[in-house]
């Protein structure tokens, strides 16, 4: 192999590495804002970042007892509640993006708590725990449950997003964990019931 042929190897290998480098950035910037096993065909990133202002419905069910609204707090990070029965994702500093505003760690800024089988609704002082809450007579068990609202972006018309996530029938939901970052118009339900 002469010296011209050896710089031309080197010159198409140089070039489909770089190639291949750059579709690796891409592939890892795109599955950087991903959620896994939750992802929905909605084109947009999947997590707030600051200056963001995102909402999502919220319902807590115990017994088939819709729980009341979780009173208004909020904190540093800018994921909280107005009382009004939404999440608010306004990220005011990082901790609030990403997995900053997972629905667990909303339940633990307004100091209450979400994990795989209890729940402490903020602002009481009961834990709700998977085989100890019974219902009509069988032991029931926590779900956390997700779904698209329709309404993009929900900036506003709370009420209607409302509406629209209590009538979206159970089948329209799949189940998440407390470590799910709601996308603006999700509907979120917490669903203690028999299985």
């Amino acid at each position: 192999m002469n010296t011209a042929e050896l710089r031309r190897l080197l010159l198409v290998t140089f070039a489909a590495l770089v190639v291949a480098m750059v579709g690796v950035v891409i592939v890892a910037i795109a599955d950087d804002d991903s959620v896994g096993e939750n992802d929905s065909a909605r084109p947009a990133i999947s997590s707030p970042r600051i200056n963001d202002h995102w909402h999502a419905p919220l319902s807590i069910s115990i017994c088939a007892v819709r729980q009341p609204n979780i009173p208004t707090f909020t904190g540093p990070e800018g994921i909280h509640t107005h009382g009004d029965g939404i999440i608010h994702m306004h990220p005011f500093i990082p901790a609030g993006e990403t997995t900053g505003a997972a629905i667990g760690k909303f339940f633990e800024y307004g100091g209450g708590q979400l994990t795989a089988s209890s729940l402490r609704i903020p602002g009481s002082s009961d834990t709700h725990v998977s085989g100890r809450i019974i219902c009509e007579g069988e032991s029931a068990s926590l779900n956390v449950l997700r779904a698209d609202s329709g309404i993009h972006p929900l900036g506003s018309g709370f009420s209607e997003a409302i509406q629209a996530c209590d009538t979206l029938p159970e089948s329209d939901y799949e189940k998440v964990t407390q470590a799910y970052v709601p996308r603006d118009g999700d509907c979120i339900r917490i669903v203690f019931a028999p299985e």
